[in-house]
């Protein structure tokens, strides 16, 4: 009966961290890392239903899809940031004499919509 247990909590463990991730609730997501070890640790040795198990090893898999997905998105944005944020900087370059010059001003700003 503990087996069933532990994996009904990995069941409610996995949905959980599915959501989270889904709606970007990082706050939730790092409760959730303190509680995967304790999650895991009660797992020990498991014989319940291969099928229900395969469905759980599955739910993993894309959870960790799903958290790579993120990450990759995550970093796309902050790559973008720093794109507009060097564009909107003044361009260096070299005079005719080969002294080098600025063209442009730090002037420029991003317009934000409510």
């Amino acid at each position: 009966m503990k087996s069933n247990l532990a994996i009904d909590r990995l069941e409610d463990y996995l949905e959980d961290e599915r959501q989270a991730i889904r709606t970007a609730k990082l706050d939730r997501l790092f409760k959730l890392e303190k509680e995967r070890k304790t999650v895991l640790d009660g797992l020990g040795t498991l014989n319940g239903d291969p099928v229900r198990l395969q469905k759980l090893r599955l739910r993993a898999r894309r959870n960790g899809e799903l958290m790579q997905a993120a990450a990759s998105g995550i970093r796309s944005a902050i790559r973008r940031i720093e794109e507009l944020q060097r564009a909107t900087g003044p361009i260096n370059s070299y005079s005719a004499e080969g002294k080098p010059r600025s063209i442009g001003t730090n002037n420029y700003t991003i317009e934000r919509k409510a």
